[in-house]
């Protein structure tokens, strides 16, 4: 005979429990030769990875990582015989954040801002760097927050991101636009070259470097080579005359915002449009003025919808999981958001100023 107790786990956390076997009697035994087959299948069917502990004396400790939400089966086999009650669910919730601290208010001085525009963040040091809008700069500040240094600009920063190398790249509006790179020391590199964009919204970098690019004057995303020389795919949404905010990529998809058509598009990896997330609304899983968006660590989509004052957060399907929202936004609408991986942040920033959730 063989029992065991489960608990519900949470997206990205390491879980586990525990097998005994036990005699005809209910009293815990062990024995060499048993065989114990643990099987977890995730909701969409595929097999989660499983680690299986003999403690030799009964007990086997069976340790997985879930990494999205809803329910799980559970198979156990003894011996080749299935576990009575098996196959089991045991159900996975959507990660929760907490808030933990905001940095930034409204000005010109270091660590103020006139007018956020993205945010980003660098996975080899966790630097934050802020795009300042109306003040002409880029902002840098350590992962807790603590000013660092500005770069001054002659124009007004649209967006900044790291690349996978840990350069900056920053996307300058003023008489004409311009795609900068910059050392995360704030040293600069060189202009790179922007002749496939006319009036870009947006910046992201790929894992692999390519770089993402939202264009208003076309509607268009592009996808351009690391150094910017070559456009390796554009794209539209079919049946859109809306333009596009924000893009990131994950997974082999892209998930863009679209703030006037109030919903997420996704695209594959190619560019063929997939289906929406969200619609107009207030409720739960609609958008008014959805922008900023990421995809953190737990596979969840988290969305800023700026009109309605608050964060959502959805799986990579679309399903809507929770919110955040109250009294952490009093001081403005959440409109940008980025990922602190080393740390397992999430930034959000308002007008002026960025909130950290842990």
């Amino acid at each position: 005979m063989c029992l065991t107790e489960y608990h519900d786990s949470e997206t990205g956390k390491e879980s586990n429990f525990v097998v005994v076997t036990r005699d005809s009697e209910g009293l815990q035994c062990y024995q060499e030769d048993d065989q114990i087959k643990v099987d977890i299948l995730t909701p969409e069917g595929d097999h989660l990875r499983t680690e299986l502990k003999d403690s030799k004396d009964g007990k086997y400790i069976v340790t997985y990582t879930p990494q999205c939400v809803g329910k799980y089966s559970v198979e156990i086999q003894v011996n080749a015989q299935l576990l009575t009650g098996s196959p089991c669910v045991v159900q996975v919730l959507a990660h929760q954040y907490q808030f933990g601290f905001k940095f930034g208010s409204r000005g010109n001085g270091e660590g103020e801002f006139a007018c956020i525009n993205n945010i980003s963040v660098s996975d080899k040091t966790g630097t934050i760097a802020v795009a300042d809008n109306w003040n002409k700069r880029v902002q840098l500040f350590s992962s807790g927050g603590k000013f660092q240094k500005e770069i001054t600009l002659d124009g007004n920063p649209l967006s900044v991101a790291f690349t996978g190398s840990g350069n900056l790249l920053k996307l300058v509006s003023g008489s004409n636009k311009e795609l900068l790179l910059f050392s995360e020391e704030g040293q600069f590199i060189k202009h790179i070259n922007d002749k496939h964009l006319k009036k870009p919204q947006h910046l992201s970098s790929t894992r692999d470097g390519r770089l993402i690019v939202t264009d208003k004057a076309n509607n268009k995303i592009k996808i351009l080579s690391a150094d910017g020389n070559d456009l390796l795919l554009s794209f539209v949404a079919p049946n859109c005359d809306k333009y596009p905010k924000c893009a990131v990529y994950y997974l082999d998809k892209f998930y863009v915002s679209y703030p006037w058509a109030h919903c997420v598009k996704i695209f594959d990896k190619t560019g063929i449009y997939l289906h929406d997330i969200g619609c107009e609304g207030s409720n739960d899983g609609q958008f008014d003025c959805p922008v900023g968006l990421v995809i953190d660590k737990y596979n969840q989509l988290v969305v800023c919808d700026v009109d309605n004052g608050r964060m959502q957060f959805f799986t990579l399907r679309g399903k809507f999981l929770s919110k955040l929202w109250g009294e952490y936004f009093n001081s403005g609408s959440p409109r940008y958001v980025a990922i602190n991986n080393n740390d397992n942040y999430l930034l959000v920033a308002d007008l002026a100023n960025v909130h950290i959730f842990h």
